[in-house]
């Protein structure tokens, strides 16, 4: 997998006299390590229906939990732990960048992590 690192705009929090803010937000890092470090401090639960069916996969920070719908075929249950793993590294690492900017870039990494793993 290429080295990932994004120049983001962040104009959530910019008002038309401030300059835009930028942060580095660097590639999602899914190894051994990271994942034995998500695992030690969150508790990952599978179920069945998270937030009445509309998503797949949920990370709560706060409270140290990631939810896994087990409704999806293997595969894509696959695809949905490497995502949340994204979500709960970003939070480990201190990266707060807007939900809707987090969300594409886990998005876009969690498929070039899959493929890299799986090799599809």
């Amino acid at each position: 997998m290429a080295v990932l690192a994004i120049m983001t705009m962040l104009t959530a929090s910019a008002t038309a006299q401030e300059e835009p803010k930028f942060v580095e937000v660097p590639p999602c890092k899914v190894t051994a390590a990271t994942i034995i470090d998500t695992l030690t401090d969150y508790d990952v639960r599978h179920q069945e229906i998270i937030a009445d069916g509309r998503w797949w996969g949920m990370t709560i920070p706060r409270r140290k939990i990631i939810l896994i719908s087990d409704e999806p075929s293997q595969p894509v249950r696959r695809e949905i732990v490497i995502h949340e793993m994204c979500h709960a590294y970003y939070r480990t690492i201190g990266l707060e960048i807007p939900e809707q900017i987090e969300e594409q870039l886990v998005q876009q990494q969690t498929a070039e992590i899959f493929k890299e793993i799986f090799g599809k």
